[in-house]
C-alpha cells in the first residue's frame, strides 16, 4: 500500500515537472541545431568531449582495419613460400 501510495506521488511530480519544462520555453526543437541552441555549457562541453571521442575511435578503427589488411596480404604470400620451402 505504501509503495503504491509512493508510485502515484512520484509520477504525479514527474508529469508536473514535465508540464511546466513544456510550459516554459515554448516549442521545442529535435533537430541537432535546435538542441545545441537549448544545451548549457556543461551539455555543450559533454557535446564536444563525445564527439572527439568518437572521432578517435573511428580513427582507431581505420588504423586496425589497414593493419589488418595488410596483415592478411603478407600472409597469403607467405603461406605460399613457406609451403614450397619444406
Amino acid at each position: 500500500m505504501l509503495l503504491a501510495q509512493f508510485a502515484s506521488l512520484s509520477l504525479n511530480s514527474v508529469h508536473s515537472a514535465a508540464l511546466w519544462m513544456f510550459q516554459e520555453g515554448g516549442e521545442i526543437g529535435w533537430n541537432p541545431v535546435a538542441l545545441w541552441h537549448q544545451m548549457g555549457i556543461l551539455a555543450k562541453a559533454v557535446v564536444i568531449i563525445l564527439f572527439i571521442m568518437s572521432a578517435w575511435s573511428i580513427g582507431v578503427m581505420i588504423d586496425r582495419w589497414m593493419a589488418f589488411n595488410s596483415a592478411r596480404k603478407q600472409s597469403r604470400m607467405f603461406a605460399p613460400a613457406v609451403a614450397g620451402a619444406a
